[in-house]
C-alpha cells in the first residue's frame, strides 16, 4: 500500500481480518529501521512511523477511526521494547548488561526540511547485528559528513564505521538507530543522552496468534550437588523435577552432560 509522501519502494503490506485487526508489516528479512518515516520527521519528533502511517491511510480508505496502535515483531516474539533514536550528529546510549538485545538497526534518511523537488527521499537500511552494540557498556554512536563533499555521510559506533567505505546519499540526512529487545532482571532501563528524537514503546503480542512456546526451566542438580568431591566414579544422577512454564507441556526426556571444566560444554566427557 503507498503511503502519502513516499515512493513506491517504501510501500507497506496491510493484512486486514473480518474481525477487524488490521495489520501494517514489512516482510521478514526487512530492518526494523525501515518503519523510520523520514518524510514526517523532524528534529526532535519522531511523530509517526511508516506502520502506523500505512494503517491510518487503511482506515481512512475504509471510513473508519484509527485506534488502539500496537506493534509486534512477528521474528521475534519474546521481544517486549522497541525504541527509535533519531539524531543528526552524535549521542550516547547504554544498555543494561541483563537485556536481550534481538535487533539494532539503522537507517538514514533525508528530513522533510531537507526535501528538494528533484529528490523527495533518499534511505538506506541494514541491520548491523548484536555484536555492535554491546549490553552492559556505554556506545558512543556518530554520523560522520566529509566536509569536502556534504552529501557523504557515514555511521560510526565507538570510532568503527557501520558503513565500511563512505557512501553516497542525497542531501543533507538524519540516522536513525532502531533496537528490538527484551527487558529483563531489575537493572535500569536504556539510557539514552545528547540524542536529538526518541520513541519507545511496548511491544505487544496480538491476540489472533497463538502463544508461543516457552523452554521448560534449567534443572538444577540435586546429587551429586555442586562442588561435591570424593564422588563415586559411577554416580547416580539426579536433578529437581522438570518444570515448564507453559501449561499442558510434558517431560519427554532428559540429557546429562559431564565435563571436567566448570562452564565448558564444548567437548563433554
Amino acid at each position: 500500500m503507498a503511503l502519502p509522501g513516499n515512493p513506491s519502494i517504501r510501500d507497506v503490506h496491510c493484512y486486514v481480518q473480518q474481525d477487524g485487526w488490521i495489520v501494517a508489516y514489512y516482510l521478514a528479512g526487512e530492518s526494523a529501521s525501515n518503519i523510520i518515516d523520514w518524510v514526517n520527521y523532524s528534529p526532535g519528533n519522531i511523530a509517526i512511523t511508516k506502520l502506523e502511517l500505512g494503517l491510518a491511510t487503511m482506515c481512512s480508505m475504509l471510513g473508519i477511526a484509527l485506534t488502539n496502535v500496537a506493534y509486534y515483531h512477528f521474528h521475534y516474539p519474546m521481544a517486549d521494547k522497541l525504541m527509535l533514536i533519531g539524531d543528526s550528529d552524535s549521542f550516547e546510549i547504554t544498555i543494561p548488561a541483563d537485556f536481550a538485545l534481538y535487533e539494532t538497526s539503522y537507517s538514514i534518511g533525508c528530513c522533510q526540511e531537507h526535501q528538494s523537488s528533484d529528490v523527495a527521499y533518499d534511505g538506506k537500511y541494514a541491520n548491523f547485528l548484536t555484536t555492535r552494540l554491546k549490553p552492559g557498556i556505554t556506545h558512543i554512536v556518530q554520523f560522520g559528513m566529509d566536509h569536502a563533499a556534504s552529501n557523504i555521510r557515514w555511521v560510526e559506533i565507538d570510532g568503527t564505521s557501520l558503513t565500511g567505505s563512505r557512501e553516497w546519499y542525497l542531501g543533507p540526512h538524519g540516522c536513525g538507530i532502531t533496537l528490538v529487545y527484551q527487558e529483563k532482571g531489575v537493572s535500569p532501563r536504556i539510557v539514552v543522552e545528547y540524542a536529538d528524537s526518541l520513541f519507545s514503546t511496548d511491544l505487544e503480542r496480538p491476540s489472533f496468534l497463538p502463544k508461543p512456546n516457552q523452554p521448560p526451566t534449567q534443572p538444577s542438580n540435586q546429587s551429586p550437588v555442586n562442588g561435591a568431591t570424593g564422588v563415586s566414579l559411577t554416580p547416580t544422577l539426579k536433578s529437581s523435577a522438570f518444570s515448564d512454564p507453559d501449561s499442558g507441556d510434558t517431560h519427554t526426556a532428559s540429557q546429562w552432560q559431564i565435563t571436567t571444566t566448570s562452564g565448558d560444554y564444548s567437548s563433554p566427557a
